[in-house]
């Protein structure tokens, strides 16, 4: 309804606000070593590191998913809504 991208609303209105630097729909150019590493199991029960794909920046903004972000964003976001939003 305003016009703008639901990335530039949420940077906007809460990421900026509530200092959650790290948390993007698509993933700056400097942080894609940051993100989890994959791993799938082997047949021997190992598990192996799988190479990781590069990051694709967003097409599509989702308010039900598609955030990258860090445990202490999280835990900021999470803090705000238990002081009430």
């Amino acid at each position: 309804m305003s016009g703008r991208s639901l990335e530039v609303d949420f940077r906007e209105k809460i990421f900026d606000p509530l200092g959650m630097s790290d948390s993007f729909f698509s993933v700056p150019p400097d942080k894609p070593s940051r993100l989890a590493a994959i791993f799938q199991r082997k047949e021997d029960g190992s598990l192996a590191q799988q190479p990781r794909q590069p990051a694709k920046p967003g097409e599509f903004f989702s308010g039900g998913g598609g955030l990258h972000s860090t445990a202490s964003d999280y835990l900021r976001f999470v803090r705000a809504l238990m002081a009430g939003g």
